[in-house]
């Protein structure tokens, strides 16, 4: 009886996601990417699930559309065995990758890998993705570095010699010593020269955030050259050929086009995020993309967490420039609102398609705060439409088509179904109406 109840309640709700993913996709013709804000906020015990979401819109892209996608999921948000569940029972048998060093639990799942000659091919991206890993020593990394590499050991020396660290008395030393002596902050890209604690994680349990970055600034206050010499010894530990081997090969990836082909999409579940091999992820991506639109034509491309790719500076807006240069591809960039640190990075993602489900009123007022008075207007008007919807036991969507030239829209998904939840949804809205109540 048990079984039968949880099997009744998950296909009702992946008919839920089901709806959502049409609502979001809708035609494809009207739109080359999409930004999706999600909220945890729980809607009657449902909430939504990025990763769900991301596989739904995979499957409404191929079962309607007729568009193949390929999805990157952050391995550290979801177990494999909710993935598995997720996936076991869909109609069509989606293959499941992993990207990363060390993957734990997720050994026996196929691996790909990034192909050394499609760095040689991209080597003008690979090196501003470098550069953007070590910014500080940007102008010293030669654009045609990256544009001959023999074979793995050879691509390991050329990472360690370009991501090692600057000396004490060149100008991230400089620049750090005379905020100290004014006993300013540091920030973390000041500190260590790469976004979010990356290079810190090969040589600590884990990211500390800001304790980490106040005890790494106390130890540049003090002048502790040790600092120095085990950054650098954490990046010959994180890029020898050994580890590197990991996430680069001179083979193809055969397994992931083939299963794209047969399936219509794949999942990259990737074990990179907060280390620093994360950056390499979003390459991954890219070259993945690029590969499917040469065999096959036109792709969708599915990114949760893409906060994080968003918030980092060169590196993102990179990625996404050289994304958005492809015609045939169509980008789904899913964001979780609480992890949005850096309004500003997002400016360029919102101008197409747009979704919403729920914001603090503070990120949304930075988000569009561009926007004309009448598209606010629109924007309010909705919003207090969606304020009634959960009252109705329904689920809304607000969305703008054309970035800042649409209208904002709202889009409602019943939350629970059968005749009862139809007749009191029903019942509600009259009420509402007769007493003036209903927007």
């Amino acid at each position: 009886m048990g079984k039968t109840v949880k099997k009744s309640e998950n296909k009702h709700t992946k008919q839920i996601y089901s709806k959502i993913a049409k609502y979001i996709v809708n035609d494809t013709r009207n739109w080359r990417k999409i930004a999706v804000f999600t909220y945890k906020n729980s809607y009657r015990r449902f909430k939504i699930i990025p990763e769900m979401l991301a596989i739904s819109i995979a499957r409404e892209l191929w079962i309607n559309h007729d568009v193949r996608s390929i999805l990157m999921i952050n391995a550290n948000n979801i177990k494999l065995s909710k993935l598995i569940e997720i996936t076991k029972d869909l109609k069509e048998k989606s293959n499941i990758f992993r990207f990363g060093i060390h993957d734990g639990e997720y050994e026996f799942l196929p691996k790909i890998k990034i192909k050394i000659n499609d760095i040689i091919k991209n080597s003008t991206l690979f090196t501003k993705i470098i550069k953007g890993m070590a910014p500080e020593k940007s102008e010293k990394i030669d654009e045609k570095t990256f544009n001959k590499i023999e074979d793995i050991n050879d691509l390991s020396i050329k990472l360690i010699k370009n991501l090692k660290p600057p000396s004490i008395n060149e100008t991230i030393g400089k620049k750090i010593l005379e905020k100290a002596k004014n006993d300013k902050m540091a920030t973390i890209m000041e500190v260590i020269g790469i976004v979010g604690g990356a290079v810190i994680q090969p040589f600590v349990a884990a990211p500390r955030g800001i304790k980490m970055v106040r005890e790494i600034v106390d130890i540049l206050k003090t002048r502790k050259r040790e600092f120095y010499k085990e950054w650098e010894a954490a990046i010959k530990r994180s890029f020898q050929p050994q580890t590197i081997n990991q996430l680069f090969s001179p083979d193809e990836n055969t397994m992931l086009i083939n299963s794209i082909k047969q399936n219509g999409y794949a999942i990259i579940l990737n074990s990179t995020i907060n280390t620093i091999y994360e950056p390499f992820s979003y390459y991954l991506l890219y070259n993945a993309i690029e590969m499917i639109v040469d065999e096959i034509g036109e792709v969708g491309g599915i990114l949760t967490n893409s906060e994080d790719l968003a918030q980092l500076p060169i590196i993102g807006e990179s990625i996404r420039c050289e994304l958005e240069n492809e015609r045939s591809v169509k980008m789904t960039y899913i964001f979780e609102n609480e992890k949005i640190s850096n309004i500003n990075s997002l400016k360029n993602y919102i101008n197409d398609r747009v979704v919403l489900f729920d914001m603090k009123t503070s990120t949304l007022m930075k988000l569009f705060f561009e926007d004309k008075a009448t598209s606010t207007g629109e924007l309010i008007y909705c919003l207090a439409k969606a304020s009634r919807c959960l009252k109705y036991g329904e689920l809304p969507l607000l969305m703008r088509n054309y970035g800042f030239k649409g209208k904002w829209q709202i889009k409602k998904v019943p939350i629970e179904i059968g005749i009862k939840a139809w007749l009191k949804r029903t019942f509600s809205k009259i009420l509402d109406k007769i007493t003036g109540q209903y927007i």
